[in-house]
């Protein structure tokens, strides 16, 4: 052969001549390619499994058809497809968001205090009776507002510890006033007694502050539970913690 001169190719499906196509071409035209890849799949069996894989695509779709059904939304009324044996109430998701909200706002129960929740909680315990506990019923002292209540002895007279503080600090401001004699500076109070506790006359600690045990003080030397005044003359410095362990009884009967 000639030097110069392109060899001539042949198609590798029906034989003929290649002409007018790229050098690495293998057939001599499109339908020729189509033909040797369907003649490929044939031979390989990829055409028979992609046939069984369509039939049993198209049987599964009949067969969810015959499961699927056309319903109205009940918000919106648009009729939507939906599964026979699990169906749906609603078109969308927005649908779905939109109904909740619409039936929150009408059936929104009133919001329990948890003070309420637990008078109910112990007034239900105390109907099915416990065996070996002493419940009590009545009246809130403070507030007026009916309890229940596990005692162990005493039986309260207030339906929690708030109403029985608040109860307390009332208490004690009436006693004050009446006890009232002069008014009482706790820093001069401080200075007098050189920042020294007189329960166990050790310093107090100027820095600290309320809840600290260690923080300043002023204590009744006579309570005025007993009797005693609200003056310069009866109070005194002393630690928190002192005051507190001390609580209303005589500097002689404290116990440490």
């Amino acid at each position: 052969m000639p030097k110069g001169t392109a060899q001539a190719r042949a198609c590798a499906h029906c034989g003929e001549p290649i002409t007018g196509r790229a050098p690495t071409a293998k057939y001599c035209q499109d339908l020729c390619a189509r033909r040797a890849y369907s003649k490929a799949r044939q031979a390989d069996g990829r055409h028979k499994a992609y046939k069984s894989s369509q039939a049993a695509k198209e049987a599964q779709r009949r067969y969810h058809a015959t499961r699927r059904e056309t319903r109205p939304c009940q918000f919106c009324g648009t009729p939507y497809p939906t599964r026979k044996d699990h169906p749906t109430r609603f078109c969308t998701p927005r649908c779905a968001a939109q109904d909740r909200a619409a039936q929150a706002t009408v059936t929104r129960k009133p919001k329990r205090s948890r003070r309420r929740y637990l008078a109910e909680l112990k007034m239900q315990r105390a109907a099915h009776g416990t065996r070996g506990q002493r419940w009590v019923e009545g009246p809130c002292q403070r507030c007026g507002t009916r309890f229940v209540l596990l005692i162990t002895g005493v039986p309260g007279a207030y339906c929690s510890r708030r109403c029985s503080k608040g109860s307390q600090r009332e208490r004690r401001r009436a006693i004050q006033h009446n006890a009232f004699v002069e008014p009482v500076f706790r820093a001069k109070v401080y200075e007098r007694d050189n920042w020294t506790c007189h329960i166990c006359g050790k310093p107090v600690d100027r820095d600290a502050a309320a809840p600290h045990p260690l923080s300043p003080t002023i204590d009744h030397v006579v309570a005025l539970a007993a009797g005693g005044k609200h003056s310069m003359a009866n109070v005194k410095t002393a630690h928190r913690l002192c005051n507190s362990v001390k609580g209303d009884r005589p500097l002689t009967t404290r116990r440490f």
